[in-house]
């Protein structure tokens, strides 16, 4: 039996009911975040609790859940499935509420747990792609995917384990699901805050890196400036960090690097 949260309620998932006039459905309307476990324990749950509440309020749905509230339901419904490591999610929409895209009369909150892939094997290193895509409002974590699922489509065409996104004017803002850094030297380089959705891991990976004497900084950078970089990275809050090998064809010259080497979350070595 799998149990789900729905609305304040851990119930079995076949008695889920979600209404066929949930924004959330009709127009993906809603916002979400996915995180971990790790020992048994949400990891770095506040980081994804902030991003989810402001997701939310950039979408103008009425957020009322406390931290506390929603890390116990996201651990009691962890629990209840009585799985290893997992992959949680948190997804409100805005509910039923008519043709009315503001505020919402009852927000749909739905909380999911499944096993947690195990992503070992990609530590020597992973493969890209690059899409001209984007995602509207990219500063929030919405339900609106459209332009992850065309990144993972073009990704499997490739055979590639996931595609960098390209803007309009040609720039690297992130790959469908993960952030994106590449080293020159002593210089970490990312995306500008605005252009891409801002990673947990990317934040804890950073801290980590200016630890070690590396220095980061904002850029706007094309397909050839990341596939000439010496060290290109990739972060998600499931899988912690890992190395690109390449990037549409063409090597990166180190993978891994000595900034994977000395900053690599590798969720095996960390007892928090």
């Amino acid at each position: 039996m799998v149990y789900v949260h729905l609305n304040g309620k851990l119930i079995d998932a076949q008695q889920a009911r979600i209404s066929p006039f949930d924004h959330g459905f009709l127009y993906g309307d809603g916002v979400y975040e996915s995180f971990r476990t790790h020992h048994e324990k949400i990891f770095d749950f506040l980081s994804h609790f902030q991003r989810l509440r402001h997701s939310a309020e950039q979408l103008d749905i009425p957020f009322s859940w406390s931290a506390k509230q929603l890390q116990k339901w996201s651990e009691d419904t962890y629990r209840m499935n009585k799985q290893e490591e997992s992959r949680v999610r948190i997804s409100i929409s805005r509910g039923e509420n008519g043709y009315n895209f503001s505020g919402a009369l009852s927000p749909t909150l739905l909380i999911t747990t499944s096993p947690l892939v195990q992503y070992q094997k990609f530590k020597k290193g992973v493969s890209l792609t690059a899409v001209h895509l984007s995602r509207l409002l990219p500063e929030a974590k919405t339900m609106s995917l459209l332009p992850l699922i065309l990144g993972k489509q073009a990704s499997q065409k490739a055979n590639t384990f996931d595609c960098i996104f390209l803007n309009e004017n040609g720039y690297i803002t992130e790959c469908s699901v993960c952030n994106i850094v590449y080293r020159i030297e002593k210089t970490i380089f990312i995306t500008p805050k605005k252009e891409a959705l801002p990673g947990t891991m990317q934040r804890i990976f950073l801290k980590k890196a200016i630890h070690y004497g590396f220095c980061v900084e904002e850029k706007y950078s094309s397909l050839r400036d990341i596939q000439n970089a010496e060290e290109v990275i990739i972060t998600n809050s499931l899988f912690g960090t890992l190395p690109v090998k390449t990037i549409c064809d063409k090597n990166i010259k180190q993978c891994p690097g000595k900034l994977f080497e000395k900053c690599e979350i590798d969720f095996r070595k960390i007892y928090q």
